[in-house]
């Protein structure tokens, strides 16, 4: 019981890092375009 809890856990842990990668790219995307619109309107 103990070793299917630990390792639901472990998994749980794992998609949320993979979510985590997955969201970076667009979060990136939203930061460039915002740098482009900070220098564009400067």
């Amino acid at each position: 019981m103990n070793f299917v809890r630990n390792s639901m856990i472990r998994f749980s842990e794992k998609s949320w890092s993979l979510e985590l990668y997955r969201s970076i790219p667009k979060l990136w995307e939203l930061l460039q375009i915002m740098i482009l619109q900070i220098s564009l309107g400067m």
